[in-house]
């Protein structure tokens, strides 16, 4: 991976062969062995520390929204790309917005609603615009929903709908994002 491409305000997304991962991927294909992401967060800095690029990161797991290293996805059997929003993009103000979203909770309950998503598209349901996710609460993300967030703060909107239904795929296929580099590791 060329990490001198990456800047800070870049969005990554990552997929491994984890159980967890799987069942995002199947929720949001149908198929397990579809090659799209399964989490997402943003590039938060880049720096150089003792001769060697560290890229930090904020993105919103299982404990809550969390400061972390990029590193941490560099391990076998993990794909990670990184991408970059196209045009103007307000990079410092939605950056600062998303670093004081650190240690808010992570929103499980938001993610049944994101089953049930599944359901009505392939019953066909999805597209009627009335529908929104009741069980998202306003003050909880989960890892898409928060890089949608920021994406609206700096004043891009990745995909369309309500954010509280977006899947790291609905980001990863946006119009407004540019690919920076892909690893397999």
């Amino acid at each position: 991976m060329d990490l001198k491409k990456i800047k800070a305000g870049d969005i990554f997304f990552t997929r491994n062969n984890s159980i967890i991962s799987r069942a995002i991927r199947l929720v949001e294909t149908g198929k397990f062995k579809q090659d799209v992401p399964s989490h997402c967060g943003i590039i938060e800095s880049v720096c150089e520390v003792d001769g060697k690029i560290r890229i930090f990161t904020l993105e919103s797991l299982f404990g809550g929204t969390v400061s972390g290293l990029l590193e941490n996805y560099c391990r076998k059997g993990t794909h990670v790309w990184i991408k970059r929003t196209k045009g103007y993009f307000r990079t410092e103000q939605a950056l600062l917005w998303a670093y004081k979203q650190r240690f808010v909770k992570y929103d499980a309950l938001a993610l049944l609603g994101i089953f049930i998503r599944a359901i009505m598209r392939k019953l066909g349901l999805e597209k009627f615009p009335m529908i929104k996710n009741y069980l998202n609460s306003k003050r909880r993300f989960y890892c898409s929903e928060y890089v949608g967030h920021y994406g609206k703060k700096g004043g891009v909107k990745y995909w369309k709908g309500d954010i509280s239904f977006w899947t790291p795929y609905d980001i990863y296929r946006s119009k407004k994002l540019r690919s920076i580099t892909h690893q397999k590791f």
